[in-house]
């Protein structure tokens, strides 16, 4: 069984966005107690809310149908307004009461049909007539409601005997977030309540059909890839395409190809740019083959990307420097062994001038002015070297000549990786599906993840310090990170934004994110010492194992001493930092505050120095001057 939207539909409502849970063999009898209690808690709580919920969108959508929305209101509006007025809902079913609860709760319109009762397909469909125009959904025998959402016929609804059953949420790309969620708590208590596994997924524009039912074990495993493979990506081409390279892929008994470039300016990875090497690493354990273009020649040019004026071009010595580091780099994050790594000067560097000229004449310079760094340099008059128009040729070319099946790029890539699927097409290949990833936010929760800025957490930093950076993210970019920075299958993902969403202390989580950013760079063991130094340090309030030590001198460990030594630590621009730490009352020595400096006059071997909530310092006696013992 499918859930489509015709044609008409599409055409008329560009921006829906249908979602859609897919449940078998469902004995919903195991999650009625719970379910009443939360819908019952929910109206409470309209009832007391002094302002009304908005339902603009739909006005809109109802009225452009030519149907009066005081008269004719969404499923939605109608219960909240029963509500509203004080008038209970009667307890029909658990899966009935579930739909009301998430549809009041998300003023988003949610509709629950028995699947077995259904004669062929559920679709939406755009009935328009001289006398009568309504969408509605449909099977193959009749029409299932009433102006859209507004009523279900009887023959199709959710009954107590219901086992197989297909739940949709009507939204629009304008609220994409509210059916998001209503779909993951949808899924959340379903799968928990009654221990069985959903088909999630949602049907739009560039999806405008979804298998529901009766999967085979490929469908099954090509569906649960996707989930992994658009994880965190921002924008892609049709899923259709790649399901359907996908499936020839496995009947041909080939891997696909997923093609990653990167011209060597050799930075340190931090999670920015893993951001890109961590979905290359969850595609290599899904079977795809990754082809890492080292821009060798590319980088001659220098990526003009974002650039306002021209950049200066390295030497061949610096751009083979530079490539080797990079080289080695990746390979802290993806599969070495499931990896293909080229240079491409490899067919760059051999290109005669005639073959330059046949590529070059493939584009206008209309076209290339489409990028949004040449169009502002060409109105504002700052020069652009003809040389810089190849640099999204060439990177187009790459595809071409490795036949990329996939390219995987930042959102800055995007003018290049599509020119890409472009050049493909012109040479007369399948053109490859792409996967542009947003850029990351640094810690600071404000500007792109960068070195200059300090906002960055390097994936060979201490296990420690990776662990406590990750928990001084700004809550807001959890979800971000968790998406973007790890491995975590992402219907676990989604329970952890509901969690959020539910109230759930996000220090705790954030716990958990650091914990597992820090595992897949360190290991597990470094995971669990990183997390209980933590705890140690911050819950607890007591000192570690390697807490930093001070070394004072046996005839010298007084106050002077011990303010020399913390400045010797390189932590305190100032003595006078430290001695208004001190006047704050902000340190204190085995547990007692100390606010003078001049008051310490004798300092004992193992001392614990504790300044502010979590840092620590252990005072170690040397017998001789200068010298540790």
């Amino acid at each position: 069984m499918r859930v489509s939207l015709s044609n008409r539909v599409v055409g008329a409502f560009a921006n829906i966005n249908i979602g859609i849970i897919s449940v078998e063999k469902m004995d919903s009898s195991m999650c009625s107690g719970r379910i009443e209690k939360l819908l019952a808690s929910e109206m409470e709580k309209i009832k007391s809310e002094d302002k009304d919920a908005e339902f603009g969108l739909y006005h809109s959508v109802y009225k452009q149908l030519g149907l009066n929305p005081k008269k004719y209101m969404s499923s939605a509006e109608a219960l909240y307004m029963r509500v509203k007025a004080g008038k209970d809902l009667p307890f029909i079913n658990p899966v009935v009461d579930l739909c009301n609860y998430i549809s009041l709760k998300y003023h988003i319109p949610v509709g629950a049909y028995d699947s077995d009762k259904l004669s062929g397909d559920l679709r939406l469909e755009y009935i328009d007539t001289p006398d009568h125009r309504e969408m509605a959904y449909v099977d193959d025998r009749s029409k299932c409601t009433v102006n859209w959402n507004w009523r279900q016929s009887e023959e199709c609804r959710v009954d107590n005997g219901s086992e197989n059953i297909v739940i949709v949420v009507d939204g629009f790309a304008e609220n994409r977030d509210k059916t998001d969620g209503a779909l993951l708590e949808i899924q959340l208590y379903i799968e928990e309540s009654c221990r069985i596994h959903t088909i999630i997924g949602s049907i739009s524009k560039d999806v405008p059909s979804m298998k529901v039912s009766d999967l085979t074990e490929e469908e099954q495993e090509i569906e649960n890839a996707l989930k992994i493979i658009l994880k965190g990506v921002q924008q892609h081409t049709e899923i259709a395409e790649l399901r359907n390279k996908m499936i020839q892929a496995g009947r041909d008994g080939r891997k696909l190809r997923v093609k990653f470039g990167m011209d060597p300016s050799a930075p340190d990875i931090h999670l920015g740019h893993a951001v890109a090497l961590r979905k290359i690493s969850q595609l290599q354990k899904l079977g795809f083959e990754a082809v890492i273009i080292i821009g060798d020649f590319t980088g001659r040019i220098g990526d003009p990307t974002g650039k306002s004026r021209t950049r200066n071009e390295l030497s061949e010595e610096k751009v083979k420097e530079n490539a080797q580091t990079y080289a080695e780099q990746v390979f802290k994050v993806i599969d070495r062994s499931r990896t293909v790594l080229r240079y491409n000067s490899e067919w760059l560097g051999k290109m005669t001038f005639d073959q330059v000229l046949n590529l070059a004449g493939k584009f206008t310079v209309a076209r290339i002015l489409e990028r949004d760094d040449f169009k502002n340099r060409y109105t504002n008059q700052t020069p652009i070297g003809l040389h810089e128009f190849f640099y999204p040729l060439m990177q187009a070319y790459d595809s071409v000549e490795i036949e990329a099946d996939m390219e995987l790029g930042g959102m800055d890539q995007t003018f290049n990786v599509m020119l890409g699927r472009t050049l493909q097409k012109m040479c007369g290949q399948a053109q490859q599906t792409v996967l542009m990833m947003p850029l990351l936010v640094g810690t600071d929760g404000k500007e792109k993840m960068s070195k200059s800025l300090g906002n960055y957490i390097c994936i060979d930093e201490a296990p420690d310090v990776m662990y406590e950076k990750v928990l001084k993210l700004p809550d807001e970019l959890i979800m971000d990170y968790y998406n973007l920075c790890t491995d975590i299958h992402p219907d676990a993902v989604n329970k952890v934004g509901l969690r959020l969403k539910n109230g759930e202390n996000p220090r705790d989580i954030k716990m958990e994110l650091a914990k597992e950013i820090v595992r897949l760079y360190h290991g597990q063991d470094s995971a669990e010492k990183a997390q209980e130094k933590f705890i140690s340090i911050y819950q607890r309030g007591v000192a570690t194992d390697d807490t930093e030590v001070l070394w004072l001198e046996k005839d010298n460990a007084g106050g002077n001493a011990l303010l020399e030594a913390m400045m010797n630590t390189g932590i305190y621009k100032s003595k006078s930092d430290i001695r208004r730490l001190f006047a704050g009352n902000a340190i204190s020595i085995n547990g007692e505050k100390v606010t003078k400096v001049e008051e310490i006059t004798k300092i004992t071997d193992e001392s614990i120095i504790k300044v502010g909530k979590g840092r620590f310092f252990k005072v170690r006696i040397s017998e001789l001057p200068g010298k540790k013992r």
